[in-house]
């Protein structure tokens, strides 16, 4: 049986929930448009802000543009604004979390994340792990197979010592095909059966 080293989670949708449509709520407020008008277009340029090849102003300057509404002023972060607004940690996943924290597994996070919501990370509650990687930080998101890579390198193990939970289907199956132990799994009861199973907990 493989001896796993490091435990690596998810941000939205396992450590935390899911915000997005409480994200589009207010910033649809914000910029006073309908939520459905908004979320088609934030994803059609969401991709460069993800990965930190776009600050925020621009973002918001090309979204705006498309949908022929002025964009916020420069001098606020209407994501950090909502982080701070509606973020909800998962409070029994960061139990578990500090329960794997207790041994000697290392524990790592990895995150699709613009950097107002990193920012909002490492202000607002930071817990420590032995590796964090935010797509913002590194110019690559999840599924793409370079994020992996890098998370491998910062936690310095082989990719099959790592277990990972994540809400996403594809990220689950792209960190398989690198090698890693991947669950779809969101509820900290569930992570604690595969850790248990895994020997990772008693």
């Amino acid at each position: 049986m493989i001896k796993f080293k490091a435990v690596v989670f998810d941000w939205g949708g396992v450590l935390a929930e899911n915000i997005f449509q409480d994200i589009m709520g207010y910033a649809s407020k914000e910029l006073g448009i309908e939520k459905e008008t908004l979320i088609p277009v934030f994803d059609k340029h969401h991709h460069e802000f993800m990965i930190g090849t776009i600050k925020e102003y621009d973002f918001w300057l090309g979204l705006c543009a498309e949908l022929g509404i002025d964009p916020p002023d420069k001098s606020r972060s209407l994501i950090r604004e909502a982080f701070d607004e509606v973020y909800k940690p998962k409070n029994k996943v960061q139990e578990l979390l500090r329960e794997i924290q207790k041994t000697e597994i290392m524990t790592g996070l990895l995150s699709d994340a613009e950097k107002p919501s990193v920012r909002f990370f490492f202000d607002s509650i930071h817990p420590l792990f032995d590796a964090v990687v935010f797509s913002s930080m590194v110019g690559t998101e999840k599924p793409e197979k370079h994020i992996y890579k890098i998370l491998v390198k910062e936690l310095g193990v082989k990719p099959e010592e790592i277990i990972f939970f994540d809400d996403r289907i594809e990220n689950i199956e792209a960190a398989k095909e690198f090698g890693i132990k991947a669950y779809q799994v969101t509820e900290a009861n569930e992570m604690r059966k595969i850790l248990v199973t895994s020997k990772i907990l008693k």
